[in-house]
């Protein structure tokens, strides 16, 4: 998964916040966003290869903009993966760490997922968007270029005037959330992945019990996966429902972007 440049506070949470499998571009289901894929698979085509290339002459920031649960980080996750199998140098930051105000050499593409937790006026938001800005500038002057997302299109952001702007000089892809068709599909695709049986019953329970988003949904595939193997015992519907009724709460890591 991507190393989030800073440390994440302490805390617990019910659900990971990345599931153990990293999503990838070429397994990615489109749904109803066939289009803004296209976008993003002809910026990646648009990126020089190579850790060197110069990337600031010919392309251009990407942001990934949608509602809650739309997939966004998902999209940011495959891409980032993606271009580190291409030797890209590459960083994540994470809007809950804290940044590192100077980008180093080998950065070439910067994500910074879920910028919608850096808005405000206030002295911690207002020192993130001054980190932000200063990031940006230095990889485009170095040859490099940056991905965003947020649920807002990045000129709706409430951010600094230069930030906004700095983020909407790209390409914009607008995201839109899977249906529950495309949902079921992700969903066994992942399970496939992990050598997971997942009965038709079980899928139906968890799409019509469980918050109709792409990061608690795998997280709790991968937990479910874990605790069934625990218990070396196949998943079945009332193994569901006993680990719901054990899980309490679920928590979803990427709440809010």
């Amino acid at each position: 998964m991507p190393d989030a440049v800073g440390q994440r506070p302490q805390r617990q949470l019910n659900l990971p916040l990345l599931p153990e499998t990293e999503p990838r571009l070429a397994t990615l289901r489109p749904g109803p966003n066939a289009l803004a894929l296209q976008q993003v698979l002809q910026w990646l085509d648009d990126l020089p290869a190579g850790p060197d290339a110069d990337a600031s002459s010919v392309v251009s920031p990407l942001f990934v903009c949608g509602p809650q649960g739309s997939g966004k980080t998902h999209v940011l996750r495959a891409l980032y993966a993606e271009l580190q199998s291409r030797g890209v140098g590459c960083a994540w930051f994470d809007p809950r760490a804290d940044w590192t105000p100077v980008r180093q050499p080998h950065w070439r593409v910067l994500f910074f997922d879920g910028l919608d937790a850096v808005q405000g006026d206030g002295v911690a938001a207002r020192a993130r968007q001054e980190t932000l800005f200063a990031l940006m500038g230095q990889v485009w002057s170095a040859g490099g270029t940056w991905v965003g997302s947020a649920q807002p299109a990045p000129g709706r952001l409430a951010l600094r005037d230069d930030v906004r702007t700095r983020l909407a000089s790209g390409t914009v892809c607008a995201w839109q959330p899977p249906g529950e068709a495309d949902m079921a599909r992700i969903l066994q695709d992942l399970a496939d992945e992990r050598g997971l049986h997942l009965p038709p019953e079980v899928l139906s329970d968890m799409l019509a019990r469980l918050p109709c988003r792409l990061s608690v949904l795998r997280g709790v595939l991968v937990q479910l996966d874990e605790w069934t193997l625990s218990q070396h015992r196949a998943i079945t519907r009332p193994m569901l429902r006993q680990w719901l009724a054990q899980a309490g709460p679920l928590t979803d890591p990427l709440s809010g972007l």
